[in-house]
């Protein structure tokens, strides 16, 4: 399936009553519909924990909505977005089951979303388009247009849709870091950091927004600035991505020493192949970083290696260890594998592929570009 992160975003940021049952009234809010008063209130405070980024609270108040409606249209796709590959199908085919005594503004939800997963740009625009016309007062919908047309790198108009959103609530979390994430696309990092910074105001202990603003002053080449984020990040709530990007910075500075002591951390915590994989991967070029080519060799003889060695990370490190390969692969331009550059272009696209693959389920659209990190550093 295409496209599933993003279509991930754009239902995380859709919905909003005050209502119970439909009382549907053009220009006001979408509203939500359960024959469950507990299962209503429990998708209110799910919701409430999305928009704050907390994933696991709203995972936990969305199966308890469900147990109260099965069939409850919204909470099984939200649940159809949570889940696995295997079990999702049930919730998208419960969402169906329900869909057909609810309000009109959710069956344009539903649609729309049908319509994207399966990359029909055109039908899904033209269902946006009725979402805004018809509820131009909610933040949500407006949030959405924005997301959807970062999506499709319109970026002017997600500007003004997401302002749309925040003039409606100007304590709305997702349209800041959706602005965030349009304006670096547009080469405003001003902007962008005015965002990250409204954002860490509203909620400044929560360890999702500060790792984002983390990454932010990553792109920027704030390194020390952008260390304070991620070890923020980690004492609110341990994770070992924050351990990683950390590592990285570390990395980008030269302390190899901290940086290593970081991947060491995450090899031996996380349960995670990919997160191992990547501490495993950012150690290796460590050594190179600092021409140890002996001691990064070693991990190919470790079981820190664990096979990893045939992936297109892997591959660039097995290049500058062998100095008959180097020239078929990215040191062909200057045949240095410890080039300092190209060394520092092989961990922000690193970073990039960790931080494209962290999370299914997002709030935001993702503003971490391996393209933008090589034009900025």
């Amino acid at each position: 399936m295409k496209n599933f992160t993003a279509v991930c975003l754009l239902f995380l940021v859709l919905m909003n009553s005050n209502l119970y049952l439909q009382t549907f009234s053009a220009n006001s809010e979408i509203e939500i519909t359960t024959h469950s008063a507990e299962a209503f209130e429990r998708f209110i405070i799910a919701r409430d924990y999305l928009e704050q980024l907390e994933f696991d609270s709203a995972s936990i108040n969305l199966d308890i909505a469900l147990k109260e409606d099965k069939n409850f249209t919204l909470a099984n796709l939200y649940k159809f977005l949570f889940s696995e590959k295997d079990s999702a199908a049930i919730f998208l085919a419960n969402a169906e089951k329900g869909k057909e005594n609810i309000s009109s503004g959710e069956k344009l939800l539903f649609e729309f979303a049908k319509y994207f997963i399966d990359d029909d740009f055109r039908n899904s625009k033209k269902i946006l388009e009725e979402l805004v016309e018809n509820f131009p007062l909610d933040k949500r919908v407006r949030n959405l247009a924005g997301v959807y047309l970062i999506n499709q790198n319109e970026f002017p108009d997600a500007v003004y849709q997401l302002k749309a959103a925040i003039q409606l609530d100007s304590t709305f979390i997702p349209a800041y870091l959706n602005l965030a994430s349009a304006s670096i696309h547009l080469n405003n990092f001003e902007a962008a950091e005015e965002s990250y910074n409204k954002v860490l105001e509203l909620n400044p202990q929560n360890h999702i927004l500060n790792f984002h603003y983390g990454k932010f002053l990553l792109l920027k080449g704030k390194y020390e600035f952008a260390a304070d984020k991620f070890i923020r990040s980690n004492e609110l709530k341990p994770n070992n991505e924050s351990l990683i990007f950390l590592g990285a910075v570390y990395l980008l500075e030269g302390y190899c020493n901290l940086a290593r002591e970081n991947f060491d951390l995450v090899s031996i915590n996380s349960n995670s192949i990919n997160e191992k994989e990547s501490a495993v991967y950012f150690k290796t070029l460590s050594y190179l970083y600092e021409n140890n080519l002996e001691a990064a060799k070693k991990i190919f003889s470790s079981d820190e290696f664990a096979g990893n060695g045939n992936n297109e990370n892997w591959l660039y490190i097995k290049t500058a260890l062998n100095v008959y390969e180097y020239p078929m692969l990215i040191f062909s331009n200057t045949g240095n594998p410890f080039d300092k550059e190209i060394l520092k272009k092989a961990i922000y696209k690193k970073l990039f592929q960790i931080s494209e693959s962290s999370k299914k389920i997002k709030m935001i659209q993702e503003d971490f570009r391996y393209e933008t990190f090589i034009s900025n550093n």
